[in-house]
C-alpha cells in the first residue's frame, strides 16, 4: 500500500485568535491501543514523520481545518509488520509553540463534527511471470510450444507461442 495524500479535518466550536504552532505525528505502531490514564497520547512513541502546519491565526467559529500532508505519517505506520487493514491508528498533535497557546477542536466523543482522517492510497501488486516450455527440442527439429503465465490478482493471462521447425 502507498500513502498518495492523507489530511486531517478538524472542527473549530468557537472563534481563536491565538497562533499556535503545532506538530502532528502517530503513534509508531500498527495497531494502536486504547488511551487510559496509564497510556495517555503523551507517553507515545511517535512516528518519525511529522507535519508541522503553517495554520492560521485566526479560526472563525464553527468551521472545518484541514491539516495537509500527512501522507509520510501514515505511511510509517502501515509500513510496521504487525499493521494490516481494520488495525487501530493514533494520529497525536502536540503544540509546539508556548505553555498557554491552545486550539480547540471537537473529539470524536463529542458525538458530532469529529475529526475526520481521509487517506487517499494505490496498492502495488507484485506480478510473477513464468515461463514454461511444454516441449522441447534442442535440435529445432520438432514444434515447440511456450507457455507464458502472468500472475496478478486481477489479471490472468496465459501466451501460446507455437514455434516452427527451424533447420
Amino acid at each position: 500500500v502507498v500513502v498518495t495524500s492523507a489530511n486531517l479535518e478538524v472542527y473549530s466550536p468557537k472563534v481563536q485568535s491565538a497562533e499556535t504552532p503545532i506538530r502532528v505525528s502517530a503513534e509508531n505502531t500498527g495497531n494502536s491501543q486504547p488511551f487510559t490514564s496509564d497510556s495517555k497520547p503523551s507517553s507515545r512513541t511517535l512516528t518519525a514523520a511529522s507535519v508541522e502546519p503553517q495554520l492560521d491565526l485566526e479560526w472563525p467559529g464553527k468551521t472545518w481545518k484541514t491539516i495537509d500532508g500527512l501522507n509520510n505519517v501514515i505511511q510509517e505506520v502501515i509500513n510496521h509488520s504487525d499493521w494490516q487493514s481494520g488495525n487501530s491508528l493514533s494520529i497525536i498533535v502536540k503544540g509546539i509553540g508556548g505553555t498557554n497557546l491552545r486550539k480547540f477542536v471537537r473529539s470524536f466523543e463529542a458525538g458530532s463534527n469529529y475529526p475526520k482522517l481521509n487517506i487517499t492510497y494505490t496498492t502495488v501488486s507484485e506480478i510473477k511471470t513464468t515461463s514454461v516450455t511444454l516441449a522441447e527440442d534442442p535440435a529445432f527439429t520438432q514444434n515447440v510450444v511456450n507457455l507464458d503465465y502472468v500472475e496478478h490478482p486481477q489479471v490472468t493471462s496465459y501466451t501460446f507461442t507455437n514455434v516452427e521447425s527451424r533447420t
